[in-house]
């Protein structure tokens, strides 16, 4: 049973390790068996192995991949591919045509069945290839192994000149390609040299180089844009005369230049004096004449006359001045734009000139790398420039390290991998499955398990007994375990008893088939013996078995206590152990409910509990049927019994929930069917003789409280009028 709590220590690990420990073992022995099984089915194969170093072309020898490989690691991978190829595999097969373990085969179908048997592995770390063959003779094996690496050895010594003619001949095709593309790149280099010597010449002035004729006509085009700015300067300062004619007379510039606009200038501003005179003798006037005085009218109007004729002079000046202006800005901007034409075409022929000569640098480079690449041509020819006589009398480059020899050893099936593997995963899941099983199985397992769930104190745990007659245990062995732990109980009864002066017990259990009826005819034994006058009730009205323990004939019993003219004393009988009656469960006639609610059954209980020392109730399990939740009130203990490996923790939790919903607590746990040989193991022995059984028993038989013995009532228990007892208030 595992806890609440999800996590697991490493205590809890062992301690559920330990309890499947069977499991655990089964499940090794049941993987160790298959193993086994396996093994003996698996048929025998011997391999035996060839080591083979092969000369890379780097080394200079010659190989079916010397034109496609040049890395160490995938040359010995395409010649192991190679190894186990069709045409190998047939020569192979050719050596082998006499062999008894292919006999009455095909040549293809020896080569089919080689390609299976065989296989060439790269050691990378040596650089070399190891051939394996696996059959089931040892023999076989290193006759099949050196066949495959003799078949390859023939192979490579049969194409080596028809490789090297090959390879020959694709040189000299690349040879001959290469000289027709020499002969190109030069002609094409000629015509790109001719093409930039006409242009520079084409694009030269008295001599000029092409790029300095472009670098004059840059600075040429720059001169023209820089007189254009300015006359359209002189544009815009001509124009602006035009909506202030008297800035002429005002600037020296004007005053000071030559020409027509000068002279204009020179007279206007004379005749601008002569104005500002005869305005400042018009003013002296004024003071001595009336203003509509003749002579200074015609003052005024000679002054109105050539104030006319100044603006006419300047009108005409300025607009030739203007036209002369923008006369000049276009002869500059005419002269600019032939300029930039020239500079353009200019750039156009330096920017052909510059492509020509980049194409010529490239192709003049494309011209030394054919020279490079003829070279190697011719290299690479000199290299395998051999005869067919040189090349038929110079061995194959493949180096046999170690022949292929019979290995009696198997391959396959390695037994001790096998065993080992079958081992560990017969380990792995037998402790894997006893951990699902005890995460996943609730059932109590011992006493630490009663104590984790903290239901009651355990009064006692009662050891496997495996007897016909084990409802009376106690009393035919009375010096054996099972009557130790049975004392164990009463004694927990008795303390409880001289604290509350109870004497009431009942037992019962979640379900069926825990033991509860075992526990309760041993329990009312052991007290019998010590001394108690003790009543055992069978109130387990459905499958009562205490008549069956003592060997007494069926007889009415709790289930008539209602039935008419029935008194509770006539439903007593006796046993064959002194001191102990028993009321069996008797026929069922009516109802239970009826019988068990009803107010005869209370007054039965009323007397009985007057009569004797102690009342042991063997009660119907609770999570079955309610029949005990009907006695909860009449009792003073209760002790509830769970079953080693049969009880669920899940199940005892909820039986003390029922007697907790009835209103009571339980008193006590007994952990049936232990493991265990005795309660105490710790202390290691049991009674040997009966009569040390019998002096325990003599020694609890006093009783704390005396007037039972008189039938009187104790002061924990009265009669409320009526005849029907109660229990700690309970009704």
């Amino acid at each position: 049973m595992s806890s609440n709590n999800t996590e697991l220590t490493l205590p809890d690990v062992s301690r559920i390790l330990w309890r499947n420990k069977w499991l655990t073992i089964g499940i090794v022995i049941v993987c160790i068996a298959a193993t086994m099984v396996y093994i003996a089915y698996q048929p025998v194969v011997y391999s035996s192995r060839v080591q083979l170093y092969i000369e890379s072309p780097s080394d200079g020898g010659f190989g079916s991949s010397q034109l496609v490989m040049s890395g160490s690691h995938n040359f010995l991978r395409s010649q192991g591919a190679l190894i186990q190829s069709a045409e190998v595999m047939m020569l192979a097969a050719k050596r082998l045509g006499d062999s008894e373990l292919f006999s009455g085969l095909e040549s293809a179908e020896v080569a089919e069945r080689l390609r299976g048997m065989t296989e060439a592995v790269v050691l990378d770390d040596r650089d070399v290839i190891e051939v394996v063959a696996k059959a089931s003779v040892p023999e076989d094996a290193a006759e099949i192994a050196n066949a495959v690496v003799d078949a390859f050895t023939d192979f490579h010594q049969k194409h080596r000149i028809e490789w090297t003619h090959t390879y020959t001949n694709r040189l000299v095709e690349d040879r001959a390609l290469c000289e027709k593309e020499i002969d190109e790149m030069v002609a094409e280099i000629v015509v790109l040299r001719e093409g930039v010597e006409v242009s520079a010449l084409e694009s030269a002035g008295a001599g000029t180089p092409a790029l300095d004729r472009f670098r004059e006509l840059t600075n040429a085009h720059t001169k023209a844009d820089l007189h254009e700015i300015e006359m359209k300067a002189r544009f815009d300062q001509a124009k602006q005369l035009l909506e202030e004619p008297m800035l002429l007379l005002q600037e020296a510039d004007y005053q000071n230049e030559s020409g027509p606009l000068a002279a204009v200038a020179l007279s206007a501003g004379g005749l601008s004096v002569e104005i500002a005179r005869m305005r400042a003798n018009n003013a002296t006037l004024r003071s001595d004449f009336d203003a509509n005085h003749n002579v200074l009218k015609a003052m005024e109007t000679k002054i109105a006359e050539m104030e006319n004729q100044l603006d006419q002079q300047l009108l005409i000046a300025i607009e030739a001045h203007v036209s002369a202006a923008h006369e000049a800005l276009r002869i500059a901007q005419r002269r600019k734009g032939l300029i930039q034409e020239q500079v353009d075409k200019q750039r156009l022929i330096v920017q052909d000139m510059g492509d020509r000569v980049s194409q010529l640098q490239l192709k003049e480079e494309q011209l030394q790398q054919l020279y490079r690449r003829l070279q190697s041509i011719d290299e690479q020819s000199a290299t395998i420039n051999l005869t067919a006589f040189e090349l038929e009398e110079r061995q194959a480059p493949i180096l046999v390290l170690n022949p292929a020899k019979p290995n009696h050893t198997p391959a396959s099936p390695q037994k001790a991998k096998l065993m080992a593997i079958g081992s560990f995963a017969g380990v792995f899941l037998g402790v894997g499955t006893a951990l699902l099983v005890g995460l996943f199985d609730r059932r109590l397992r011992g006493t630490q398990d009663l104590v984790a769930l903290g239901i009651a104190p355990i009064a006692a745990t009662l050891p496997r007994k495996k007897t016909a007659k084990r409802g009376r245990v106690s009393e035919l062995e009375p010096s054996g375990s099972y009557a130790e732990a049975v004392r164990s109980l009463r004694s927990s009864l008795l303390v409880q008893r001289d604290l509350s002066s109870t004497h009431v017990t009942m037992v019962t259990s979640a379900t069926r088939g825990e033991g509860k009826s075992t526990v309760s005819s041993n329990l009312a034994i052991t007290l019998a013996k010590s001394g108690h006058s003790t009543l055992l009730i069978d109130a387990d009205l459905r499958h009562g078995v205490q008549a069956n323990f003592f060997n007494l004939p069926k007889d009415k019993g709790l289930a008539n206590i209602s039935d008419e003219g029935i008194d509770p004393d006539d439903l007593i009988s006796a046993t064959p152990v002194p001191g102990l009656s028993i009321v069996q469960s008797g026929t069922v006639t009516r109802d239970l409910d009826q019988v068990l609610c009803g107010t005869d059954i209370q007054r039965a209980l009323s007397r009985w509990a007057r009569q004797y020392d102690h009342i042991v109730i063997d009660t119907s399990p609770l999570l079955l049927v309610s029949d005990a939740r009907y006695l909860f009130n009449y009792v003073d203990q209760i002790v509830l019994v769970a079953r080693c490996n049969v009880t669920s923790a899940d199940q005892l939790l909820r039986a003390s929930e029922n007697i907790k919903l009835g209103g009571s607590e339980p008193n006590f746990i007994v952990l049936n069917d232990s493991s265990t040989e005795a309660s105490y193991p710790m202390y290691g022995y049991a009674y040997s003789h009966p009569s040390a059984a019998a002096t325990i028993d003599r020694a609890v038989s006093r009783d704390p409280d005396p007037e039972h013995k008189n039938g009187s009532t104790s002061p924990a228990r009265s009669n409320n009028g009526n005849g029907s007892a109660t229990r700690n208030g309970k009704h």
